[in-house]
């Protein structure tokens, strides 16, 4: 059970919260990998009376190329999904999700979804038709397509030919292999995917093994050997048939729009009440509300109906100052555990702020100084852009700056009436057909009141002068069909505005619970609407918009909101008879001791917001301890001034470190100086104790846990050559399903290290990682080469060998390499401890596990620090006795099995087929079950003659 709790805590609101991170489910059922396979053999036929297909989406006559959208004749479902469309790549498959170009070949373990691999691989398309035909009459119709002549890359006489049916009603899916010669691959060892492919990589339904004798498995990377010189071809008249079981529920539960009570954007921060209905003819085992805030991981809060019985569910969200995502996730209690997701809306309170500072204690006749500041949240949004400059409804004349060869623009504008300064911005493009692309705005680049800024997608040469940039990389390569989405950071990493297009499926470095935040996400589709107001245009796709929608790209929108900058502060209250203007108030004196409140107001004339501060004014003579010191987070080694800060005048001091082992006193100070100076050497958290006399008074002041002492690592960087796009940088690290997402990090220069960044132990920088538990290390860097990764497990300050995490070579510039870790049993429990990540360029050699500190040439090193925590589910003391232990349990996908004898260990789905055998291995069995879709399975064996059984569960 997962638990929320909320405090207030004296005049400001503090929010805790203690529950345990839920790894996100699928956003729909996971069935693809219940389809069953079965093979046979009829006759081949080519279609007659057929359509011809044109693809032609990059240009006629080019290898990698795919059509547009093309109707299906009739409803059909893909598992649990329900499609109207298709679009066929010449790379051997068609998907019913977004098309575009995909030269991987692998399309059952790359990024599209929704996708019918029939024989996924390296084709070309100078030779291949394409045609289409639908027989019978409804409701028992078959949908044909055939690709005729299809042809390996480099191989002009390796031919072949394939049918694709899709029935009418029983959603079935068949493969019609025809004539294929005996040139393909020319005798070395290859393949081909061929399968089905739903939500993602672990839903599948694949085939491996051989043509003569293929093999159902759920494995996104089969396949099937493909040599014509050995013979190992599909068979003229091969069938392969995918269908599913009869009765299997794959209907999501259904949820409502999202009512949220009070609307967002409040002037206070306050409590929203999310409302919906959802329904599921099967029944709903949990109906939950997904809360993210300000870039913190997602808060997962059960909801409750109004009343027993009903089907309207509501949860409260508490008062929260920063940008608030909140999503609607539904589970049914089918065995396919059906899972449904509201549209996600955002709200974000008090975009204003006013902090009256600190309260203070002085002496009675003291004046006191306050110095109140005001911010309100940066106003630079997303509100319009162009994916083909010639489409109906784009802009009909563009700014004269903007060259005529530039075709995909994004405009980005200043709401507010102060200039914005963009250096350190960042900007994530993501495609379904391109590799994901980073941004960062350059150094001294601002926006002037009521202005826009016009990104260039693609390269070119700046115009700083008139606000126009090119991004670089992706040239002009959206199409007004594709499935993009753009998202805008702020240098602390906070997404200020993203924009959906043509339905964008999350994907690497983005996953879904990250895309649910963190931050502000423009609804529906509309830019610019996410700021207390809206732009008026319909930014869903603009190349089909109508005339009346046409843009205005390069010239700020009308309907936008103006927020003016917060008028002077003013003061109230204590000993003022009058109100006080500006942000510093030097108070009267304070005659007699007591408390007295000043009060600050602003307005941006939209939001008035105040805030109080209190003045103690005491008897003097009275000590009140306190020190500080002039950092709480050191490494072993460093040398830490801690401050007497007593209000009074203390003559004597006494300071206690606990533990004190590993303290040494410095630079002529003691355990009774006034400010010591203090040097550490272990790592941990220190309790500082300071006791003050006056001669008339003793007191004391404790601060626990005060002092974080980590380890100090190597720095390690390039030593002899500047970082630059040439020398390759790491561009952005992901740590799937954690809070560490550091994107568009570009490359660090410094003089003593250049291309060494050590990040900082906060929001997308650090990440907490549970003993036995799996994880996938996502790194993109700027160009071809090798990526290396440590985490010092032990703690001990070393990256050590066998601490050497080796992601495979990348083979292309701004494409995710990904490697899966996990955490060792043995690893110390730390709030602290180090991941180091090291690239180097294609041209130098690579990195080895001794190579943690070694300097180099050129590349670029990047230090985080994440948290070791115990494993999720402990481990039972008696687990001998019970004679079976499944830990942790959920998992995501690696499970661990004691078992107190020798045994078979059996893993059998819902439906009861068997999925996963294993034999138990002494003193713990380890099961890879990350292949398996999210769900409900039973673990079974024998021990001394009598059955053991246990649940398990899956998450993703």
């Amino acid at each position: 059970m997962q638990h929320c709790f909320f405090f207030g805590a004296g005049r400001r609101w503090l929010v805790l919260v203690s529950l345990i991170f839920c790894a996100g489910l699928p956003l729909r059922a996971q069935l693809i990998s219940q389809y069953a396979l079965t093979v046979s053999n009829g006759t081949y036929t080519d279609l007659t009376g057929s359509t011809p297909l044109a693809l032609n989406q990059v240009g006629t006559g080019t290898d990698d190329n795919y059509s547009a959208a093309l109707p299906l004749p009739f409803a059909f479902r893909l598992g649990a999904q329900a499609v109207s469309a298709y679009v066929i790549n010449t790379n051997g498959w068609l998907t019913f999700g977004p098309g575009g170009v995909d030269p991987y070949n692998v399309p059952l373990s790359r990024s599209r979804n929704q996708l019918v691999a029939f024989l996924g691989m390296d084709l070309t398309a100078q030779q291949a038709v394409y045609s289409s035909r639908v027989l019978g009459t409804a409701p028992n119709r078959i949908f044909q397509i055939e690709a005729k002549n299809i042809t390996e890359y480099g191989v002009a006489l390796a031919t072949g030919n394939v049918q694709i049916w899709l029935y009418e009603g029983s959603n079935t899916v068949e493969m019609h292999y025809g004539a294929f010669s005996a040139d393909w691959t020319n005798g070395t060892a290859s393949g081909a995917q061929v399968g089905l492919r739903g939500n993602d990589t672990t839903d599948v339904r694949s085939v491996s093994g051989s043509w003569a004798t293929p093999v159902a498995n759920t494995s996104s990377r089969a396949l099937l050997a493909l040599d014509g010189a050995l013979g190992d071809l599909p068979a003229n008249g091969l069938i392969l048939t995918f269908a599913l079981p009869t009765g299997v529920d794959f209907t999501a539960p259904t949820i409502a729009p999202l009512t949220l009570t009070p609307a967002g954007a409040q002037c206070r921060a306050v409590p929203h009440t999310v409302t919906t209905t959802v329904t599921d003819a099967t029944g709903l085992a949990r109906v939950e509300l997904l809360v993210r805030v300000a870039g913190a991981a997602p808060i997962v809060q059960p909801m409750a109906p109004q009343a027993p019985g009903s089907s309207v569910y509501e949860a409260t969200v508490p008062a929260t100052v920063g940008a608030v995502t909140v999503q609607v996730r539904a589970v049914d209690t089918s065995p396919n555990a059906n899972t449904g997701t509201s549209a996600v809306i955002f709200y974000q309170d008090a975009l204003l702020t006013l902090d009256a500072g600190p309260d203070q204690i002085i002496n009675a006749g003291s004046s006191a100084t306050l110095q109140a500041t005001s911010s309100r949240e940066v106003a630079v949004r997303i509100t319009e852009f162009t994916m083909s400059r010639a489409g109906v409804g784009a802009t009909t004349s563009y700014p004269p700056y903007v060259p005529a060869t530039a075709g995909d623009f994004l405009e980005i504008t200043n709401l507010t009436t102060t200039v914005a300064n963009l250096a350190g911005y960042g900007l994530e493009v993501l495609s379904a057909g391109l590799a994901a692309h980073t941004y960062a705005f350059p150094p001294n680049t601002t926006l002037d009141p009521r202005r826009v800024l016009l990104l260039h997608l693609g390269t070119g040469r700046d115009s700083a002068e008139v606000g126009y940039y090119n991004t670089g990389a992706a040239t002009d390569a959206l199409f007004s069909g594709s499935s993009v989405a753009f998202v805008l950071s702020a240098p602390d990493g906070r997404v200020l505005d993203a924009v959906v297009v043509n339905a964008f499926v999350p994907t690497s470095p983005i996953g879904a619970l990250d895309w649910i935040g963190p931050g502000v996400v423009s609804a529906s589709g509309v830019a610019g609407a996410s700021l207390r107001g809206a732009d008026l245009d319909n930014a869903t796709n603009w190349a089909g918009a109508t005339a009346a929608q046409r843009q205005t790209l390069g010239a700020i929108n009308a309907g936008l909101p103006t927020l003016q900058p917060p008028t002077p502060v003013i003061w109230t209250g204590g000993l003022l008879s009058t109100p006080s203007a500006g942000s510093l108030l030097i108070t009267p004196g304070h005659p007699t001791p007591g408390v007295y409140q000043y009060v600050a107001s602003t307005t941006d004339g939209t939001c008035t917001v105040t805030d109080t501060v209190r003045v103690t004014a005491i008897v003097p003579g009275t000590l009140v301890p306190d020190f500080s010191a002039d950092t709480a987070n050191i490494a072993v080694g460093d040398v830490v001034t801690l401050t007497d800060r007593t209000f009074g005048i203390p003559t004597d001091w006494r300071w206690r470190l606990t533990p004190m082992t590993g303290i040494t006193f410095v630079n002529n100070t003691s355990a009774i100086s006034q400010n010591p100076q203090v040097q550490v050497g272990r790592p941990g958290r220190y309790t500082v104790t300071m006791t003050v006399d006056n001669g008339t008074r003793t007191d004391s002041v404790t601060k626990i846990a005060y002092l974080n002492v980590g380890l100090r690592y190597c720095v390690a960087g390039l030593q002899t050559a500047p970082c630059s796009l040439n020398n390759g940088f790491i561009d952005s690290v992901v740590i799937a399903a954690t809070t560490l997402r550091s994107v568009a990090t570009g490359c660090a220069s410094g003089t003593t290290a250049p291309g060494y960044t050590a990040y900082p132990q906060a929001g997308a920088t650090t990440a907490e990682l549970a003993r036995g538990q799996a994880y996938e290390l996502q790194v993109t860097t700027s160009g071809r080469g090798s990526v290396a990764a440590w985490i010092d497990f032990n703690n001990d300050g070393v990256y050590d060998s066998t601490e050497y995490l080796s992601i495979t070579t990348q083979a292309r510039p701004n494409v995710a390499a990904t490697l899966v870790f996990t955490v060792p049993d043995s690893a110390v429990l730390t709030a602290t401890t180090g991941l180091r990540l090291r690239n180097a360029p294609l041209l130098t050699n690579g990195i080895g596990g001794a190579n943690a500190c070694t300097a180099r040439a050129n590349g670029e090193t990047e230090d985080y620090r994440v948290k070791l925590v115990a494993a999720p589910n402990a481990v039972p003391a008696d687990y001998a006795a019970a004679g079976l232990v499944v830990y942790p349990n959920p998992s995501t996908g690696l499970v661990r099995v004691r078992l107190s004898g020798p045994g078979l260990l059996t893993v059998r789905d819902a439906l009861g087929r068997v999925v996963h055998t294993q034999a138990a291995t002494a003193p713990e069995t380890v099961l890879p079950l990350g292949h398996l879709p999210a769900g409900l399975y039973g673990l079974s064996t024998e021990l001394g003659g009598r059955p053991i059984r246990q649940r398990l569960v899956l998450t993703r």
